[in-house]
C-alpha cells in the first residue's frame, strides 16, 4: 500500500526537480532489486492443510459451549424464581414459564454436553477423520473448487476495476478535463490512500465476515463508478469518489482471501491462480477501456468499470447462496462424524470400566 501510495509522488517530484521521470525510475528498480534479495532469507510460517477445518471444528466447539453456558443461566435464573416464589399462583407461572421454554432449555443442554464431549476427543484425530470423509465426497468438493472458481473471477473484477480506476485518470484530467498531468496523480495518491488508512487500522476489521464485507465493497465499488460516470465533470466529487473507492479496494481483496482461507487453505498453486486472475483482469481492462476511448472519448472511459461492478456483485451473490448452502451441508458432516466418534469414545470407556470392574471382582 504504501508503494502504491508514494509511487505517484516519487513520480511528480522527479518530474519537478529533474524534468523527467527517470529519476523515479531507478529508485523504484533499487527497491525492487533489494527485495529480491532479501525474499529467499524471509521465513515462510508452517503449512497445515487441515488448517480452515480445524477452524470449523473449533468454531463450533465455542458455539456449543456458549449455548451450555447460556442454558446453565436459564436454569439458575428459573431455580431462583422457584426458591423466592411458594404461592400457587407463582408456582402456575413458573409452570408455564418452563413449559415454554423447556423446549429451548432441553436444546441448549444437549448443546452443552456436545460441547464437553468435543473436549473429551482430540481435535487432529476429529479432523483427520473429517478431512478422510470429505476426500472422498466429490459433491462436497465440486460445490468447493465452484465457490473458489468464482471468488477468483471477483479478483478478476476487482484488479479490473482498481487497475481501471487509476490507469487512465491522468489521460482523463489533461483530456477531458483540461487540467496539469498533476491533478491525475494526485488522484492516484488519493485512491490508494483510500487502501493505506485501511491497512493502518486493519485490526478493526479482523472480526468482520468474509463474504458480506466482499460484497458490501462490491457494492461501494458500484455507487463509485456510477457516480464517476455521472458526476466526473466535478473536481471534488472525483476525489471523494477516488478516496471513497481505494477505501472499498483495502477491504476487498484481503476478505477474498479470508473467505477463501474458509473453504480450502491458500496453497502455492491457489495463490498462483489469484495473482494470474489479478494480471489477466489488469490486460483485459486495459484493452477494453482503450477501445473505449477510441469509440466513445475519454470521457466514457469508466463506463467498463460499471459493468464490472455490476458483474462482481452478481457473482458475490450467487457465491454467497452457494456458500451458505456448502456450509450448511458441511456442518452436517461434522455433526455426524462428531457424534460417531463421541459415541465411540463413550463405548470405550464402558468397555474399560467393564473391565476394571471384572478384574476387581475376580480379585
Amino acid at each position: 500500500h504504501f508503494g502504491k501510495l508514494s509511487a505517484p509522488l516519487i513520480v511528480q517530484a522527479s518530474i519537478e526537480l529533474f524534468g523527467s521521470y527517470k529519476a523515479s525510475m531507478w529508485v523504484f528498480a533499487a527497491f525492487a532489486f533489494a527485495y529480491s534479495l532479501i525474499v529467499p532469507w524471509l521465513k515462510t510460517p508452517p503449512y497445515d492443510k487441515l488448517r480452515a477445518l480445524k477452524r470449523e471444528v473449533v468454531a463450533q466447539k465455542e458455539k456449543f459451549e456458549a449455548l451450555a453456558l447460556e442454558a446453565e443461566k436459564e436454569k439458575e435464573e428459573k431455580d431462583k424464581y422457584a426458591a423466592v416464589d411458594n404461592t400457587d399462583a407463582d408456582n402456575t407461572a413458573l409452570d408455564d414459564y418452563h413449559d415454554g421454554d423447556q423446549k429451548n432449555i432441553v436444546t441448549m443442554t444437549d448443546n452443552g454436553a456436545a460441547a464437553h464431549a468435543v473436549g473429551d476427543i482430540d481435535l487432529n484425530e476429529l479432523v483427520g477423520v473429517i478431512a478422510e470423509t470429505l476426500k472422498t465426497d466429490k459433491k462436497y468438493r465440486n460445490v468447493q473448487w465452484s465457490i473458489i472458481t468464482l471468488l477468483i473471477l471477483c479478483y478478476a473484477l476487482f484488479s479490473m476495476i482498481r487497475n481501471g480506476f487509476t490507469t487512465f485518470i491522468t489521460t482523463y484530467v489533461s483530456d477531458y478535463l483540461g487540467m496539469n498531468d498533476s491533478i491525475g496523480r494526485y488522484l492516484i495518491v488519493t485512491f490508494y490512500l483510500g487502501q493505506f488508512i485501511v491497512a493502518l487500522i486493519g485490526s478493526a476489521f479482523k472480526q468482520l465476515n468474509p463474504r458480506k464485507s466482499v460484497l458490501v465493497s462490491f457494492s461501494c465499488f458500484l455507487v463509485c463508478t456510477i457516480a464517476f460516470l455521472i458526476l466526473g465533470d466535478n473536481l471534488w466529487i472525483t476525489f471523494i469518489t477516488f478516496a471513497l473507492a481505494g477505501f472499498c479496494g483495502g477491504v476487498t481483496y484481503p476478505f477474498l482471501y479470508a473467505w477463501c482461507e474458509l473453504i480450502r487453505p491458500l496453497t502455492g498453486i491457489l495463490s498462483c491462480l489469484f495473482t494470474l486472475a489479478y494480471g489477466c483482469g489488469d490486460a483485459i481492462i486495459s484493452t477494453i477501456v482503450a477501445q473505449v476511448i477510441d469509440a466513445w472519448g475519454v470521457r466514457y472511459y469508466s463506463a467498463p468499470l460499471v459493468v464490472c461492478s455490476v458483474i462482481a456483485c452478481t457473482a458475490c451473490i450467487v457465491n454467497s447462496i452457494i456458500y451458505m448452502k456448502y456450509k450448511k451441508y458441511e456442518h452436517g458432516i461434522l455433526k455426524d462424524i462428531e457424534s460417531e466418534m463421541r459415541n465411540k469414545t463413550v463405548d470405550n470407556d464402558d468397555d474399560d470400566n467393564e473391565r476394571t470392574n471384572n478384574k476387581e471382582n475376580e480379585d
